[in-house]
């Protein structure tokens, strides 16, 4: 009988040792929940991110790249519709939220929304105004310069 009680005696000592582990591996996912919820947080309402300077650059480098590649031809008279496609360029898009201009020799060949915004030297600081791009380059001896800016609006903390 004595070697009975010591064997129950052992089982209930390591029983009781399960459930103090059970509970501190509660408290540790009770954490890590904790922190995924606060970091969860602050990322969304944490800082903007103003991306509007990168998508300028990016609309400028895809018609440069069109009109340098001769996928677009800036003669003709819906060169508009034209780069549209060719550069794959979402009309509704480019209308609403950017500026787009494109000069050849200092002439004006199309302008998308109003680019006199770019120009300002105090609207570089503005959150307000479009963050402008620029390039220019030449194609058979004439300079083309294109301008572009992103006025999309930015995520307004709550």
């Amino acid at each position: 009988m004595g070697k009975m009680l010591m064997g129950r005696g052992v089982i209930g000592r390591r029983g009781a040792i399960g459930k103090e582990t059970m509970g501190f591996g509660y408290i540790l996912l009770l954490m890590i929940v904790g922190v995924g919820l606060v970091a969860g947080a602050g990322i969304y309402f944490g800082k903007e991110i103003d991306f509007r300077k990168i998508e300028a650059a990016e609309i400028t480098g895809r018609i440069m790249q069109c009109i340098s590649d001769g996928e677009v031809a800036l003669e003709k008279i819906n060169a508009e519709d034209e780069l549209y496609k060719k550069c794959g360029i979402d009309k509704k898009v480019a209308e609403n939220y950017f500026v787009i201009q494109v000069k050849k020799e200092g002439k004006i060949i199309f302008k998308w929304g109003d680019a006199v915004s770019c120009e300002f030297e105090g609207g570089k600081g503005n959150e307000f105004f479009p963050q402008c791009s620029r390039a220019s380059f030449r194609k058979g001896g004439e300079i083309i310069e294109i301008v572009s800016g992103s006025k999309q609006s930015l995520r307004r903390g709550l």
